[in-house]
């Protein structure tokens, strides 16, 4: 396992999105999350999940 992978909300919206202009490369990176410790800033994945993630 390698040590806490800091990730902010960006990566996950670029992996999800096709169109995103970083989203190859967020694809060739995904499977460093099988192998980590993931750290979420907290405040910027609430404001994300209650801003894009849910249904109007």
């Amino acid at each position: 396992m390698i040590g806490g992978l800091l990730v902010d909300t960006g990566f996950f919206f670029a992996l999800r999105d096709s169109r995103d202009q970083h989203h190859a490369s967020a694809n060739a990176r995904k499977h460093l999350l099988d192998r980590s410790r993931i750290v979420l800033p907290w405040l910027d994945t609430v404001a994300s999940v209650c801003t894009t993630f849910t249904p109007n």
